[in-house]
């Protein structure tokens, strides 16, 4: 009798298929924020963002949704849950701020302040990155944890 490598704890769902995808999209646009240097394409980026983040929270969110689906699951994840569901506020906000900053540098008539206010929006991107990315490392986590966890070996 052999012991099978890998098992599902959990089989993966449609919303779980979808929300990884989503995050795919989301780590492509986090890798070209982390490698532009262009403050135009900090921006382009920014502006892709919103829409894709908001659907990737509603689909977590959502009756039925990712976090539901792992709340039925494993109940010992609520409090993790809460915490994410607050930084999905809180992402939505650092962004916000982000979207701010750059319609502020747009009224700066100055070059030295206009450089300053691009010094600042490299910073918040920054931020902003390695806000995102803490909080996909704990969703992922408790995804695989669920779903791809290896309960070891049958037979």
């Amino acid at each position: 009798m052999g012991v099978e490598e890998s098992e599902t704890r959990h089989r993966a769902t449609p919303i779980v298929s979808r929300v990884e995808g989503t995050h795919a999209r989301i780590r492509g646009d986090l890798e070209a924020l982390q490698h532009a240097a262009d403050v135009q394409v900090i921006r382009a980026v920014v502006e892709d963002l919103p829409g894709l983040l908001r659907e990737h929270f509603d689909d977590e969110e959502k009756p039925d949704g990712l976090f539901d689906e792992l709340r039925g699951l494993r109940p010992v994840v609520e409090s993790q849950l809460k915490f994410l569901q607050q930084e999905h506020r809180e992402i939505m906000q650092a962004l916000e701020d982000l979207q701010r900053q750059f319609q502020e540098a747009d009224q700066v008539t100055t070059d030295g302040e206009l450089e300053h206010r691009h010094d600042h929006i490299r910073v918040s991107a920054d931020a902003f990155l390695n806000l995102v990315r803490h909080h996909e490392r704990i969703e992922s986590g408790l995804v695989a944890e669920t779903f791809y966890t290896d309960d070891g070996g049958s037979g």
